[in-house]
């Protein structure tokens, strides 16, 4: 049974998610974005250790505590450069310029098996937010970063985004997944495929 933690972190309010099979010690971690012991926290309240960091996009408030947390890290091919420059990832605006210290491993649209924690991701590659914002399906549950939100969507505002790819990539790749499919985004609170299919203003103009 699929175990799945939400911790929120750093002053923006992201969600870093922590995953883990009932009765197994090796976990995934999603976003951690800052307020690493607070993570860490959790990982020893519950007994586990990291196998992976995965990464929906390279922004600062997802990326913040990936040196930190001890295991390989995951993001696209196409937002491994943001982990690196501080203007792509935002930290730059903030005054507090960030650089990932740690090397970092890519994918692109594919599966992940991480065997230690017996879980496999379908990595569904939604560019717009950045050009290589993921979102990862797991189950019936899609952890959406900063592509889908409860009755929002991602901004579109920042480097190398794209409000045509955003919506694109939602109404092309995420609206098709079953309805049910329950929707946990980079903030806020969660929802479904099919409340957003009918409730969300964004998606129904562009």
């Amino acid at each position: 049974m699929l175990i799945i933690e939400k911790i929120p972190v750093t002053d923006f309010g992201t969600n870093c998610y922590i995953l883990w099979q009932k009765g197994n010690n090796s976990c995934i971690v999603i976003d951690p974005g800052g307020d690493v012991a607070r993570i860490n926290l959790s990982l020893s309240q519950y007994n586990l250790q990291p196998e992976a960091v995965l990464l929906t996009h390279g922004h600062i408030d997802h990326i913040g505590g990936c040196d930190q947390l001890g295991s390989d890290i995951f993001i696209h091919v196409q937002d491994k450069e943001f982990l690196k420059k501080p203007q792509l990832n935002l930290s730059a605006f903030l005054l507090r310029p960030f650089k990932i210290k740690k090397p970092a491993l890519t994918f692109e649209d594919s599966k992940l098996n991480f065997p230690k924690t017996n879980l496999e991701i379908e990595v569904i590659h939604t560019p717009g937010h950045t050009p290589g914002s993921c979102c990862f399906l797991i189950e019936n549950n899609l952890f959406s970063g900063d592509t889908l939100f409860f009755e929002g969507i991602g901004r579109t505002d920042f480097p190398r985004a794209s409000y045509h790819d955003l919506i694109n990539s939602i109404k092309n790749k995420l609206l098709i997944l079953p309805p049910d499919t329950r929707v946990l985004p980079g903030h806020g609170p969660e929802t479904t495929i099919g409340y957003e299919l009918q409730n969300n203003e964004f998606l129904k103009y562009g």
